[in-house]
């Protein structure tokens, strides 16, 4: 009995405290942040991440620009603010 209490206490657990760790949802969209991150460095996007960073939303956009070069651009999620771009 107490192993099943356990068990059920564990998957309450799971489902309401899920969204608490849960990545907080951007105010600026995936293709907003590819539109940011072009204009500061012209090319081809190659990728677009999301991850969290300090519990708000950052993205991490790959660039490959027009002479070959590979670059990363940080966007803040919620204020489409370029962190920092490479």
């Amino acid at each position: 009995m107490k192993r099943i209490v356990g068990i059920l206490t564990c998957v309450l657990f799971l489902q309401v405290g899920a969204p608490n760790l849960a990545l907080a949802q951007p105010a600026v969209s995936k293709s907003e942040a590819a539109s940011i991150a072009t204009s500061r460095i012209p090319g081809k996007v190659i990728n677009v991440g999301l991850s969290d960073q300090g519990n708000q939303p950052v993205y991490r956009v790959k660039v490959l620009d027009n002479k070959g070069g590979m670059h990363i651009v940080t966007i803040d999620g919620n204020s489409g603010q370029i962190i920092s771009a490479h």
